[in-house]
C-alpha cells in the first residue's frame, strides 16, 4: 500500500546514470539503418506462410475417385477430373512469390492450382479464375498479389494489401534461395501436403534445405525461412536460416 507520504518528486542522479545506460544498451542491439516497416513486412509473411500451412493440413479434399470430385466440377465446369486424379500433388495449397512485374512485383499469393480442360489454364502455375484462392479470415479478402483482371469475381477490386509487400510496406525486393529445383522461371513457390511438409518447384519435390526469401527495402535486408520437413517459418535478421 503507498501513502501520499512516500511520494517522490524526481530521480537521483545514480538513477539517472543508470536509466541512460540501459537505453544505450538497448539502442545498440537495434541494427542500424534497419526499418521497422521491414520487420511488419516480415512478420505479416510469416504468419501468412503458417496460414498456408495450416490449410493443407485441415484440407479435406481427397479425390481419390471422380466420384468424388463431381460436385466439384458441377461448381467449376473447366476442372479436368482426370487431371485432378492423376497429379494429386499439383494441388496442394502453395505459397507462389511474384518478383517482377508493374502490378505483381514484390508481392505473393496464397492458392490451390487445378486442372482444366483448356491446356492453356492447365496448372498453369498462376492463381486464376477457377483456382481456389485464399482469404483472410476477418476481411474476406483473397491473398492473391498476381493480378486483378483474370481472377474469379469475388476476387475483383477485393485483394488483400498484405500480399503486395511493394505497396503497403515499400519492400523492393524479393530474393529466393534454396534447392536448386525450388529457383528459376515459374519455381518461385513453397507447397505444403496435408501434413504441413513443404515441397518446391514447378514439379513439386521436397526440401531438402531451407526455403530463404529475403525481403529488401533501401540498405535494409531480412530473411524469412522455411525449414524442410516440419516446414517451421521464422525470420532471421543475419539472414541464416541455420539458426533454429
Amino acid at each position: 500500500m503507498c501513502c501520499r507520504g512516500s511520494q517522490r518528486e524526481g530521480f537521483s542522479l545514480i538513477e539517472l546514470v543508470v536509466a541512460c545506460a540501459i537505453v544505450g544498451v538497448i539502442w545498440g542491439m537495434v541494427p542500424r539503418g534497419f526499418d521497422h516497416s521491414l520487420m511488419l513486412a516480415a512478420k505479416s509473411l510469416v504468419l501468412q506462410i503458417k496460414m498456408a500451412q495450416n490449410l493443407a493440413l485441415n484440407d479435406h479434399r481427397n479425390f481419390t475417385q471422380a466420384v468424388f470430385a463431381s460436385k466439384l466440377k458441377e461448381q467449376f465446369p473447366s476442372i479436368d477430373i482426370a487431371g485432378l486424379l492423376k497429379e494429386p500433388q499439383k494441388n496442394m495449397w502453395q505459397v507462389q512469390f511474384h518478383t517482377k512485374g508493374k502490378y505483381t512485383q514484390s508481392s505473393y499469393s496464397i492458392y490451390s492450382d487445378t486442372p482444366r480442360v483448356s491446356a492453356t489454364t492447365h496448372y498453369d502455375g498462376r492463381p486464376m479464375s477457377g483456382d481456389f484462392v485464399a482469404v483472410e479470415l476477418f476481411s474476406n479478402q483473397c491473398l492473391s498479389g498476381y493480378n486483378n483482371t483474370n481472377v474469379s469475381d469475388y476476387c475483383k477490386n477485393n485483394t488483400s494489401a498484405e500480399v503486395r509487400l511493394g505497396e503497403k510496406y515499400g519492400v523492393s525486393s524479393i530474393a529466393l534461395s534454396g534447392d536448386a529445383f525450388c529457383l528459376g522461371k515459374e519455381g518461385e513457390r513453397v507447397y505444403f501436403d496435408s501434413f504441413g511438409v513443404p515441397y518446391c518447384g514447378r514439379k513439386p519435390q521436397r526440401l531438402n534445405q531451407a526455403f530463404k526469401i529475403v525481403l529488401s527495402k533501401k540498405n535494409a535486408k531480412v530473411a524469412v525461412c522455411i525449414l524442410p520437413k516440419s516446414g517451421y517459418a521464422f525470420i532471421s535478421h543475419s539472414l541464416d536460416c541455420k539458426g533454429k
